[in-house]
């Protein structure tokens, strides 16, 4: 007589084995293609914040909310902003590495060459990790590309501050 196999319930070694290799793979090629996408967000994100800080800076120059800083004259000496002096409703604090800006030594350069030409913004950010811009940066040149990992000065010379501190409340009205 032949005995019937009983059926079992479950999976085999190989079906296993064979379902931990694809899923191998697919992280293989998975985790590089999420790590790039997470620091190229990470970059736009620090222009999109570097862009913020200069809409605020020309907005606050144009409003006259400074007290020691109005525009620069047509081919005349360039003006440097403290990212500290400048507001922002919101935001600005932390870089997206999850470090803080460093106020002190980011700054916006606003110049105008010639008459003919428009104001032009630059900034140079930095974090406590040195994370930012490389080099003073052109507003139309903000983008992922401009922005590095680790290495940027901790710091860039200029000319003297325009500004210093924040406009109060009360000197804004």
């Amino acid at each position: 007589m032949l005995k019937k196999i009983k059926e079992k319930d479950g999976f085999t070694l190989i079906e296993l084995l064979a379902v931990i290799v694809i899923l191998g793979i697919l992280m293989i090629i998975a985790i590089p293609q999420v790590t790039k996408y997470i620091e190229n967000s990470k970059k736009d994100t620090y222009a999109d914040t570097a862009k913020a800080y200069i809409n605020s800076a020309r907005y606050m120059l144009l409003n006259d909310e400074f007290e020691t800083c109005t525009l620069p004259e047509d081919g005349g000496a360039p003006i440097y902003i403290p990212l500290k002096a400048i507001y922002l409703e919101q935001g600005g604090e932390k870089s997206p590495y999850s470090k803080v800006i460093d106020l002190n030594n980011s700054f916006i350069q606003v110049s105008k060459p010639t008459a003919k030409d428009k104001y032009q913004y630059s900034i140079f950010i930095t974090d406590q990790q040195k994370n930012g811009t490389p080099k003073l940066t052109n507003e139309t040149e903000l983008t992922r590309t401009a922005i590095s990992k680790k290495g940027t000065p901790s710091s860039l010379t200029h000319a003297k501050y325009c500004a210093e501190e924040k406009p109060t409340e009360k000197e804004k009205s």
